[in-house]
């Protein structure tokens, strides 16, 4: 059962193999973390770019990001349930475009990216975007708009992170 598990958190990216040694828990560079959320970007471009007009998966949306400010609202500093909600929010996005490569590679970086937001993330920076305004900007389908406020919410996580991770 513990190999079964270790070898789980290695197929996520959560542990590595020391060759002919042990095994431990991965630690992430700046440079792992500026590449996992530059990926993160183009992954979300690339999958927004294939929502506009798709009505059912914008009221998904809308209902995951009333989700996101009621939990705000209701337990702010439960900044754990945040993530999730968060994550939720933007998964819901990535599949509801229908490409499965996206999907997988969005997949391969959830490990490394859940685990470096649980470690080093809190109320108030979870908290600082609101979900509504990214919906409302791919309504409009202004991809010029959609890119840079995307960019601007991921960067500013990703900048947090490398300060919290650096420490």
């Amino acid at each position: 059962v513990v190999r079964e598990a270790i070898f789980i958190l290695i197929s996520e990216g959560l542990m590595e193999k020391v060759t002919n040694r042990h095994t431990k828990v991965v630690e992430f560079s700046k440079e792992d973390i500026i590449d996992i959320f530059d990926l993160r970007i183009a992954i979300e471009l690339a999958a927004i770019k294939r929502l506009v007009g798709n009505e059912q998966l914008f009221n998904t949306l809308e209902k995951l990001s009333t989700e996101i400010d009621q939990s705000i609202l209701n337990e702010g500093n439960d900044y754990i349930k945040l993530i999730q909600s968060d994550i939720s929010f933007h998964d819901c996005l990535i599949r509801g475009s229908g490409n499965k490569r996206l999907v997988e590679t969005w997949t391969s970086i959830m490990g490394p990216m859940k685990m470096l937001l649980f470690l080093h993330m809190n109320a108030a920076q979870v908290t600082k975007y609101s979900h509504a305004s990214l919906i409302q900007c791919i309504r409009e389908g202004n991809m010029v708009k959609i890119g840079d406020m995307l960019e601007s919410h991921i960067n500013d996580t990703r900048n947090q992170l490398l300060l919290e991770a650096m420490d």
